[in-house]
C-alpha cells in the first residue's frame, strides 16, 4: 500500500505504521482462528505472525471515521485531500473515532495530521479529543500552528499533554493571528504550563477562548491566568474548573472575565452603530416642477456640502460642460 503522505511525514515510523495515517487498537478478533488472515510460518510449523488482510483493515478503518469524514472514506483519503488542498474541508473532527470506535492516532499518527495540517489551507476546526498523543504530538501540534493561518479552533482534550507539550504550545501563540479556541481540557498541565500559557496571552491578540477544565493548575498559575485576563481584552472565556484554585483568584477572575466581555460587546455595538450610520446618509431631495424638467439647463443636483449661492462664473462652467458631455454623447451614438 503506498504512502500517502510526503517523504517527511514518513520519517521514524515502524513499519506497522507505514501504512499511513491509520489508527492503533487491538488486534483483531477474526484473526484467531487463521481462516480470514494470511500467516507466514517458521521451518518448524510455528506462525510467526499473523497479517489481517488489507480489504478487512480498510474496511474498519472506513467505519471508524465514516461519522467524521462520510460514508467510505478512510483517514488516510481525508488526509490526502487535505494535503493536496483538493477539496473545501472546513473540520477534521475525530471525536467518534476515540469515543465510539475507540480507535486512537496515538503519539505517531498526531504528529502526522499535524504535519498535513502544516501545508492545509481549507481546515478551520481541528477536533482531536482522548487520542492519546501526548506531548510529542502537542510539540507537533505547535510546530503546525506556526506554519497554518488558517485554523481558528483547536481542540486537544484528553490527550495526555503535561506542562513540556503545553509549553510548545505557548510558544507558537506569539505572533499567531488566526487560533480564536484553543481546548486543552483533562490533561495533565501544572502551574508550569499554565504560566507559559498566560505569558503567550498577554501578546496574543486572536484568542478569545482558552480551556484548561481538568488539569492540574494550583495558585501560581492561576494567578498567572488572572494576570493575563486583566491585561488581555480578547480573552472572553477561561475554563479552569476541576483544577486546585483557590476561590478568591476564581471570582477575580470571573469579574476580569465579564469586564472583557462587556468591553467586547460595548466595541461591537460601537461599530455597528457606526456601520449603520455610514450606509442610513440620507441626501435631501429638493422638489422640482414640471416646467424646470423641461429646461436641462433648469435641473440642479443638490450637495448638501455645496454653498447656497453660485457665482455667474461657475454656473456658466456648468453650463459649458454640459454641452460638452452632449457632443460627447452625440458622438457615441452617430
Amino acid at each position: 500500500m503506498s504512502s500517502l503522505a510526503p517523504a517527511g511525514l514518513a520519517r521514524s515510523r515502524s513499519d506497522e505504521e507505514a501504512r499511513g495515517p491509520e489508527c492503533t487498537t487491538a488486534p483483531s478478533m477474526a484473526g484467531k482462528g487463521g481462516a480470514h488472515a494470511h500467516t507466514k510460518a517458521a521451518g518448524d510449523g510455528k506462525v510467526e505472525r499473523t497479517i489481517a488482510s488489507n480489504q478487512d483493515e480498510e474496511s474498519d478503518d472506513a467505519d471508524a471515521i465514516s461519522a467524521a469524514t462520510g460514508s467510505g472514506t478512510s483517514l488516510k483519503q481525508v488526509l490526502k485531500k487535505l494535503q493536496a488542498n483538493e477539496e473545501m474541508i472546513r473540520e477534521l473532527d475525530l471525536t467518534e473515532m476515540s469515543e465510539k470506535y475507540l480507535r486512537k492516532v496515538k503519539a505517531s499518527g498526531g504528529v502526522l495530521i499535524a504535519r498535513v495540517m502544516e501545508i492545509n489551507r481549507t481546515v478551520e476546526r481541528l477536533v482531536l479529543p482522548d487520542h492519546g498523543i501526548g506531548d510529542r504530538g502537542a510539540l507537533a501540534m505547535a510546530d503546525m500552528l506556526r506554519m497554518n493561518s488558517t485554523l481558528q479552533h483547536l481542540d486537544l482534550n484528553g490527550n495526555g499533554i503535561t506542562d513540556v507539550g503545553c509549553k510548545g504550545v505557548a510558544d507558537s501563540l506569539y505572533g499567531h493571528d488566526s487560533l480564536q479556541h484553543l481546548a486543552l481540557w483533562g490533561n495533565a498541565i501544572g502551574d508550569e504550563g499554565a504560566k507559559a500559557i498566560a505569558q503567550a496571552l498577554q501578546v496574543n491578540r486572536s484568542l478569545t477562548y482558552v480551556g484548561l477544565v481538568g488539569n492540574r493548575i494550583g495558585e501560581e498559575g492561576a494567578r498567572a491566568l488572572l494576570e493575563a485576563v486583566q491585561t488581555n481584552s480578547m480573552i472572553q472565556s477561561l475554563g479552569l474548573a476541576a483544577n486546585p484554585i483557590p476561590g478568591d483568584i476564581q471570582n477575580e477572575l470571573n469579574v476580569a472575565l465579564a469586564a472583557n466581555k462587556a468591553a467586547a460587546m460595548t466595541m461591537t455595538n460601537e461599530s455597528d452603530d457606526e456601520e449603520f450610520q455610514n450606509r442610513s446618509t440620507i441626501f435631501p431631495v429638493i422638489p422640482v416642477s414640471a416646467s424646470a424638467l423641461e429646461d436641462r439647463e433648469a435641473v440642479m443636483l443638490y450637495d448638501s456640502d455645496a454653498s447656497d449661492s453660485s457665482t455667474d462664473e461657475e454656473a456658466a462652467h456648468v453650463a459649458e460642460d454640459d454641452d460638452d458631455d452632449d457632443d460627447d454623447d452625440d458622438a457615441c451614438w452617430v
